[in-house]
């Protein structure tokens, strides 16, 4: 497959093998890097509130950043590798958007609508939020409605325009009410 430019999403709450969230998140990154692809940017690293599907308010804070690389792996391979990397920082099964020490989402694919157009449209409209499916799918069927992922998106990629919706990173940021979709807290640090 010839290099395409990719944009994914990591987050994490719990401590896992390489220290507190942060310290994850940039370890799993830079593994990321060896077996991906080039890494062209990386977003800072922001403290958001977690969203859970019962409204818990003790699941602690995520932190959340993106990352833009360039890669040569097919959607189902990069997906393969971003599962590996989550069990390899102690991510286990468990209920759907509960605490975690590693979340790694592929929000776009260059252009690409996986794995139909149709199928896209009828999971990001579902009114189950916690609706998936194992395969890939892109774009992200919720990034467009999550500051949480749009805020470090807009870090790497600003210009990046939803195959599906045809606005740019940039005009989805100006369009969220934050705080009402899992709001961004603060920015913490720099990227890596």
């Amino acid at each position: 497959m010839k290099k395409q430019q990719v944009t994914l999403s990591f987050g994490a709450n719990l401590p896992s093998r390489a220290g507190q969230p942060i310290d994850t998140i940039r370890a799993a990154i830079g593994d990321l890097a060896s077996r991906a692809g080039e890494i062209l940017a990386v977003s800072a690293f922001y403290r958001t509130k977690a969203v859970t599907l019962d409204g818990d308010e003790s699941v602690p804070d995520f932190v959340n950043a993106c990352i833009l690389l360039e890669t040569n792996l097919d959607p189902e391979a990069l997906l393969g590798v971003c599962k590996e990397q989550e069990a390899a920082y102690g991510r286990v099964a468990s209920a759907r958007w509960s605490a975690r020490p590693l979340d790694i989402d592929i929000i776009g694919f260059g252009d690409r609508v996986l794995p139909s157009l149709d199928v896209w449209r009828a999971l990001a409209g579902s009114d189950d939020p916690a609706a998936f499916i194992e395969e890939p799918m892109v774009p992200h069927p919720r990034a467009h409605v999550r500051d949480f992922v749009l805020v470090p998106l807009r870090d790497v990629a600003p210009d990046w325009v939803h195959p599906v919706l045809k606005q740019s990173v940039r005009q989805l940021c100006s369009e969220i009410n934050s705080g009402a979709r899992g709001g961004v807290i603060k920015k913490i640090s720099a990227g890596a």
